[in-house]
């Protein structure tokens, strides 16, 4: 039987203004500050106030994915029961694990292996970073060998001690997992793109360096309507800030939270999003990061793709898991190898997210990564179906995308031939309802980059 935590167990550590009486218990350096270990009999047994929790921090901290944490997680998911004892040890190898080079290469599951265990599922381990980050960063090679080198790049970084005068920041937009984005004015461009986005980017470690050069990389080469428009990059106080098109309006993720969308508007979403993919995997690259946040929605009724920090030229073997938990497709959660196919089902999660307000599992991205990883997402998307939450259109194209083998899924190019996208409206339409959309956060905020 499964063991779960008494009360005590499952509270957080005293906090630093020295409240509490955690105090009393002695800290181990060497473990991460994860949220303390939840135990369940089954995913359905997780406790339902950690579920609340951690609908506020979804994501797994990038050290909890190594491989062997990576080899830990599928035994206790679909391995036998394991007693008390058994669970602690597991809890110990988590964190020695963590404690590893962060180096992580995903062990090879088969899928009939991870089907086939789906009805043996027994005992699970949760572990969440207190601190929300968007996206599960893994170290990976270098710079894609069709870039330029590193040192080249590296060259490009502009040093200008008047940087602060001549790049005139003006206000702050958001924040995501990487970077900070300003709105700011430079006079040095043409004055249709005066108007910039800033976004700042530490630039230090040698993987946020790499990190970074990868996008500026990318963002030099890549030219079409949908993709944000790149102008140059600055080096200042060790940061990168990238100076890009100024886009007003806001995220799909954002519109997705306060506005119904029909069929109508999620095919003229999807057609603008497979433009840009089609254009990049005829490149032979995939984003591997397409998510709602990652994807514009301007006031004129553009649709563009942005953060192309994770952006790969696709080769044979790649096996890094990277991206965010809820967009992730089966062949990147299995540790296989992966190509451009994974844009194909982040884009339908993204497509779904539009219908539903939300990606399937928001509530944990564990539970996310283990239902994409087994079984997949046509059973949710075929009882949307079965209680007419769903046309039957948008059913069709979305089960093409949503295919577990990525040698069956469908291609941008095939996609943008379905039927569905017929519905799609003219931008003038798109354009009065984004502008709808987020005329009220707007005002409020003063505006999106």
């Amino acid at each position: 039987m499964g063991h779960k935590p008494s009360k005590e167990k499952t509270e957080r550590p005293e906090s630093k203004n020295g409240k509490g009486s955690a105090s009393n218990t002695p800290k181990t350096p060497h473990k991460p500050k994860f949220k303390p270990i939840i135990y369940g009999q089954t995913l359905s047994d997780i406790p339902s106030e950690y579920c609340k929790e951690i609908t506020c921090q979804p994501d797994i901290d990038a050290s909890a994915i190594t491989g062997d944490n990576f080899t830990l997680l599928v035994r206790v998911l679909m391995g036998p029961p394991r007693t008390a004892e058994q669970l602690k040890a597991d809890e110990e190898e988590f964190y020695k694990n963590c404690n590893k080079s962060n180096t992580a290469v995903m062990p090879s599951i088969s899928a009939q292996d991870v089907t086939e265990s789906t009805s043996k599922r027994s005992s699970m381990i949760l572990s969440a970073n207190e601190y929300q980050s968007e996206s599960i960063p893994v170290p990976e090679a270098p710079v894609n060998s069709l870039l330029e080198s590193s040192d080249t790049l590296e060259r490009k970084l502009i040093v200008d001690p008047n940087i602060k005068k001549n790049l005139k920041q003006q206000k702050f937009q958001g924040s995501g997992g990487f970077g900070r984005v300003f709105k700011g004015y430079f006079p040095e461009l043409p004055k249709e793109q005066r108007a910039v986005a800033i976004k700042k980017m530490k630039h230090m470690t040698e993987k946020e360096k790499r990190r970074n050069l990868n996008e500026i990389g990318h963002l030099e080469r890549l030219k079409h309507e949908n993709i944000v428009s790149y102008y140059r990059s600055y080096l200042e106080a060790g940061e990168v800030w990238m100076v890009m098109e100024l886009m007003e309006g806001g995220t799909l993720g954002e519109a997705s939270q306060i506005y119904d969308f029909t069929d109508a508007h999620i095919a003229y979403v999807a057609r603008e999003m497979l433009k840009a993919i089609e254009y990049l995997h005829a490149q032979g690259l995939a984003h591997r990061d397409l998510k709602s946040s990652n994807v514009m929605l301007t006031v004129s009724g553009q649709v563009k793709l942005i953060d192309f920090g994770f952006c790969i030229q696709v080769k044979e073997g790649i096996t890094h898991m990277v991206g965010s938990p809820f967009w992730m497709p089966p062949e990147m959660i299995q540790g296989k190898a992966h190509g451009c196919p994974v844009d194909i089902w982040s884009l339908a999660v993204s497509l779904l997210e539009m219908l539903q307000k939300k990606p399937p599992n928001r509530n944990s991205s564990v539970k996310a990564m283990y239902v994409a990883g087994s079984c997949g997402l046509l059973p949710i998307l075929q009882q949307q179906r079965d209680k007419n939450k769903i046309s039957k259109d948008l059913h069709c194209f979305l089960s093409g995308c949503l295919e577990m083998d990525p040698t069956r899924r469908a291609t941008a190019s095939q996609l943008l031939t379905h039927k569905f996208l017929d519905n799609a409206p003219d931008r003038s339409i798109m354009s009065t309802i984004i502008s709808s959309v987020f005329v009220a956060q707007m005002l409020t905020s003063g505006g999106f980059v």
